[in-house]
């Protein structure tokens, strides 16, 4: 496939079966930096890193409310909500 946005190793999209987008995804470095979703919704994912393994990823919704996931030898440890200063 050649489709502009389309990345052989990378999901990119997923659409329902008359073509219209349900979750668009974009990259950083290889892992999901931001999804669109079909109704408008954007979420933009965060990642502090110890080497090559993911340790916390931080999920920004649109309401500016964070979830923090904490993770462990590729485990989640933790969920935690925040609630971002205006």
């Amino acid at each position: 496939m050649s489709d502009a946005g389309f990345d052989r190793w990378l999901l990119t999209a997923v659409l329902d079966g008359e073509g219209n987008p349900i979750v668009r995804n974009k990259y950083l470095w290889g892992r999901v930096s931001e999804q669109h979703l079909g109704d408008g919704t954007v979420l933009r994912y965060e990642y502090k890193l110890a080497g090559r393994d993911v340790i916390q990823c931080l999920v920004t919704l649109p309401t500016g409310k964070q979830k923090r996931f904490t993770f462990r030898n590729g485990m989640l440890m933790e969920e935690k909500s925040e609630q971002v200063a205006p």
